[in-house]
C-alpha cells in the first residue's frame, strides 16, 4: 500500500528479527503493510552495476518536496535507529553510530529488483505506455515508487537498507 512519506507516524512501524548466518535481519511493515512511498521528482543521473546488481543513482531537485521527502527519510532512518539501539535486541551491543543514511549530499540510490536477469519493475511513460528498462538515460526525470521491508546486521554490526523501486513514471526525457 502507497502511503506519503510526510504523513508516516513512525510509531507504527513494527520490527521483527531473526538471526542469519552471521548477519541480523530485521523486517519491518507499516500498519500490517509493505511500506511504499513515492519520490518527487528526480534526476537520474546513472545506472550503476556493482555485484551483479544495479542501482539508480538519483538526484533531489531543489524543491520544497524534495526538502520533505528528505526529512521524511530522516525521520524513517530515526525510526531504525531507535530500534537498533534498544539493549540486548539481539543479546549484545549493537553499533551506536546507527544507519548510514541512504541521501548523501542530494543524491541517493535505489535498488532496481531483477528476477532472473529480468527487471521487475514497471516503467510509464508520461503518456501512460509502458517504456523500456534498458532505455534509460542519464539526465531523465522521473518520479520513483519505492519500498523498504528490511534492515541488515552485518557481521561487523554495520546497519545497512535498501529503498527498491516498484515502478518509474518518467516526467521528462532528454
Amino acid at each position: 500500500m502507497k502511503y506519503k512519506l510526510k504523513e508516516l507516524n513512525f510509531s507504527n512501524l513494527k520490527y521483527n528479527k531473526s538471526d542469519m548466518n552471521e548477519s541480523k535481519l530485521i523486517s519491518f511493515t507499516y500498519l500490517d503493510n509493505e511500506l511504499e512511498f513515492q519520490t518527487p521528482k528526480v534526476i537520474l543521473e546513472k545506472i550503476i552495476q556493482e555485484d551483479n546488481k544495479e542501482y539508480l543513482l538519483l538526484k533531489l531537485l531543489p524543491t520544497e518536496a524534495s526538502k520533505t521527502f528528505q526529512n521524511g527519510i530522516n525521520n524513517l532512518e530515526d525510526s531504525h535507529n531507535k530500534i537498533i539501539n534498544l539493549k540486548n535486541w539481539f543479546n549484545y551491543s549493537l553499533p551506536r553510530n546507527g544507519i548510514k543514511s541512504v541521501i548523501n549530499g542530494d543524491s541517493f540510490i535505489v535498488k532496481i529488483p531483477f528476477k532472473y536477469s529480468k527487471p521487475t519493475l514497471k516503467i510509464y511513460s508520461k503518456n501512460g505506455s509502458l517504456f523500456n528498462y534498458y532505455h534509460l538515460k542519464s539526465g531523465m526525470e522521473l518520479i520513483c515508487l519505492l519500498d523498504s521491508s528490511k534492515l541488515w546486521i552485518n557481521f561487523d554490526n554495520s546497519v545497512t537498507y535498501n529503498l527498491s523501486v516498484k515502478e518509474i513514471l518518467i516526467t521528462k526525457t532528454i
